[in-house]
Order: structure tokens, then C-alpha cells, then sequence
């Protein structure tokens, strides 16, 4: 048996720098890649596991949050962007 994983890229990746980031390439997986349970996604990412939906982010967009609100409490602001159902409010012009 195996497990899947979804693998997102983060703030010093190697892909676009603004989001939607573009999954990693490929290539940077070789021993992984031909395994069915790899999958290189995009950062904002989606996923359903069990019927219950997640969607995760690498953290830029939060961060970015704290540098420019006098909020400094990282889950007070997960929370809202889910209450705006914005999750980047401050892009493009400074993520």
C-alpha cells in the first residue's frame, strides 16, 4: 500500500513568484514521479479527502496579512479570509 501526496510549492520554490503559483515541474521529482500517488500541485491547492473539502495555502498570503494589519495573530486571520472569502487581499500589489 502507499500513501498519496500532493506536493505544493512554497514562498523560495522555483516556480512564479505572484499567486496562483504553478505547480514544481517534474523533473525535480525523478524517483517520485512515476508513482501514481504523486501529485505536483498549485499553490492555493484544493483537495477532498473523505468528502471533506481543504484548501491550503504556502502561507505568503497570511504573512503578507501581518505585514501590513495591526492583526498579528496568524489563526485570527486564517479565520478571516475564510469570513471575507478573500484569501489574498493585499494582491497583486504586494504578494
Amino acid at each position: 500500500a502507499s500513501v498519496s501526496v500532493d506536493v505544493m510549492p512554497g514562498q523560495y520554490d522555483p516556480t512564479n513568484y505572484t499567486l496562483p503559483q504553478q505547480p514544481l515541474h517534474r523533473c525535480m521529482f525523478p524517483l517520485s514521479v512515476p508513482f501514481p500517488t504523486l501529485q505536483l500541485v498549485s499553490n492555493p491547492y484544493q483537495a477532498i479527502v473523505d468528502g471533506i473539502r481543504f484548501l491550503g495555502t504556502a502561507g505568503q498570503n497570511i504573512s503578507d496579512i501581518v505585514k501590513y494589519s495591526s492583526v498579528d495573530d496568524h489563526l485570527e486571520i486564517l479565520e478571516s479570509t475564510l469570513r471575507f472569502r478573500h484569501l489574498a487581499p493585499t494582491a497583486p500589489d504586494t504578494l
